[in-house]
């Protein structure tokens, strides 16, 4: 059933994807104004969390198999020069999806952090626990053969979870002025 939603999810058009992550955000950030003061609130964030860690890692490293042959692509950015040299151009889709395969995380990670701190410091905070968990997933596929590490998806991974931590922010700092 989870592979059936992730090629769902993967083979959608990226405004249709878009929409999802907008309307999943508006929910999310409902679902916080009104019950973000109860008790069940944080646990439920994260469940959620760990839900979203679980399908990740699924996607990523547990159902990969190890290839005999591995072209990794250490460059930043190296996909963008290789759209523009004539390559597929699906790799700017496969960075676009990156983004949104971290978006919750940010999202998540912004919640459980304590109210009381500013929400520039939840959005970094958030967005260093996905760069090194994203950094420790592309190591995984790097030294076990699981696919192709790319610095490009810690790049992506990483702005995706700082866009969902700063999604969350954003409405916390226009609350407060």
């Amino acid at each position: 059933m989870m592979n059936t939603f992730l090629i769902w999810f993967y083979c959608l058009d990226m405004p249709e994807a878009l929409a999802l992550i907008l309307c999943a955000t508006g929910v999310f950030l409902w679902l916080r104004a009104r019950f973000g003061g109860r008790s069940v609130w944080k646990p439920t964030v994260f469940c959620l969390l760990v839900l979203w860690l679980v399908l990740v890692l699924s996607m990523t490293i547990v159902r990969r198999e190890s290839a005999l042959r591995q072209e990794n692509s250490l460059i930043p950015f190296y996909s963008y020069y290789s759209v523009l040299r004539g390559a597929n151009k699906e790799l700017i889709r496969s960075n676009l999806m990156n983004v949104l395969l971290f978006y919750p995380a940010g999202l998540l990670l912004g919640a459980l952090l304590p109210e009381g701190w500013k929400p520039w410091k939840r959005v970094l905070l958030a967005a260093a626990a996905a760069l090194t968990l994203s950094f420790l997933i592309e190591m995984a596929q790097y030294c076990f053969r699981l696919g192709i590490a790319e610095t490009d998806d810690v790049i992506h991974n990483t702005l995706g979870a700082f866009l969902g931590a700063l999604a969350l922010g954003l409405p916390l700092e226009l609350k407060r002025e």
